[in-house]
């Protein structure tokens, strides 16, 4: 169990001393003593000021933090501790993990992946909306093989953009507690898988419709 006491301003005073506010902030297994000064005339310290102190105690950055006290989010970061209701000897409950650089590279490269699917998949899109007008007759029946054999060298690299993505995906090394990283690889993923499928059975229907024109 890990114990840090800290604090800001005047430094410490004695539990009771009204020139103080001292608490407890639990963070997993760990309690961090916590002091804060308290000066005449002044709201006093904020959440925003706690929010600060505990990414200091645990290394978990703000913007992962949540901070409960008495069964409440502290969410308003400019509210003095003392409004709420914090007083000497009480408990705030920190949750958050702390920062990971692996887990943020990990996130970065899954989000670059999504983004550069989200290009593919407006390709496929073009490309079946195209095979879509050539199946309605749209397209001058002289046109229509050459039409159909470049979309099938098209479709081709798409399905090989999708397959490469999902190899990259799938050789992240991602801890299982990571649920957010995790979860958000799963989900592309089944989507990626998704679109190969459509690419597929496109890729089928052209199969069908050359051979058909063949017989004609």
């Amino acid at each position: 169990m890990e114990s840090v006491s800290t604090s800001l301003g005047k430094g410490l005073h004695m539990v009771d001393d009204i020139s103080s506010l001292q608490f407890t902030l639990i963070h997993g297994p760990n309690k961090y003593p916590v002091t804060f000064s308290l000066s005449d005339g002044e709201n006093g310290p904020t959440v925003e000021d706690l929010a600060n102190l505990a990414a200091r105690l645990t290394e978990v950055p703000p913007s992962s933090q949540r901070l409960i006290f008495k069964g409440q989010s502290l969410t308003d970061l400019k509210q003095p501790l003392v409004a709420l209701g914090l007083k000497n000897r009480c408990k705030v409950l920190l949750i958050g993990k702390k920062f990971d650089p692996l887990e943020e590279e990990n996130m970065k490269r899954i989000l670059a992946t999504e983004k550069k699917i989200g290009e593919v998949e407006k390709k496929l899109n073009a490309n079946l909306d195209e095979l879509g007008g050539i199946e309605k007759g749209f397209l001058q029946p002289e046109l229509v093989e050459q039409s159909l054999k470049k979309l099938t060298k098209t479709l081709k690299g798409i399905s090989e953009e999708f397959m490469t993505s999902l190899e990259s995906l799938d050789s992240l090394v991602i801890d299982p507690s990571i649920i957010q990283a995790k979860g958000k690889r799963k989900s592309l993923v089944q989507h990626i898988q998704l679109l190969l499928d459509k690419t597929d059975e496109a890729t089928s229907k052209i199969e069908s419709l050359i051979t058909e024109k063949k017989r004609h």
